[in-house]
């Protein structure tokens, strides 16, 4: 899997590096193994602005695409790490989602087929 993380409005420190190294194993761990190279995951993250000191400041958007997939997630936080939180769960929640969409088409056709051959 490809990542591009572009920050804006600030620097990468080692607390962001670590937390995002973290954030793409989950999500690299939920993948499957055929997609991992195909995949591309660009983070962005930082400030809406620069005058700002209070309320939902910082953000983080993810954006990965896959196999034809097309996924995007956006988080506005007070803190970084919370916004980077949030948004990996919601990216994960969404591909665990697809991927349950994927098995239940499957088994229905299963189904349809197998109704269909005893019928016969």
């Amino acid at each position: 899997m490809q990542i591009n993380i572009k920050m804006t409005s600030m620097e990468i420190t080692e607390s962001i590096s670590e937390k995002l190294n973290k954030s793409t194993a989950h999500i690299e761990k939920i993948l499957h193994e055929k997609a991992e190279d195909s995949a591309l995951l660009t983070v962005e993250i930082g400030k809406k602005t620069k005058h700002h000191r209070q309320g939902d400041i910082f953000f983080t958007q993810l954006h990965l695409v896959r196999d034809g997939d097309d996924f995007n997630v956006m988080s506005e936080k007070e803190e970084l790490l919370d916004s980077i939180d949030a948004a990996e769960e919601e990216l994960l929640r969404q591909i665990k989602s697809k991927q349950d969409k994927r098995k239940d088409l499957t088994r229905q056709g299963g189904k349809e087929i197998k109704d269909a051959s005893r019928e016969e």
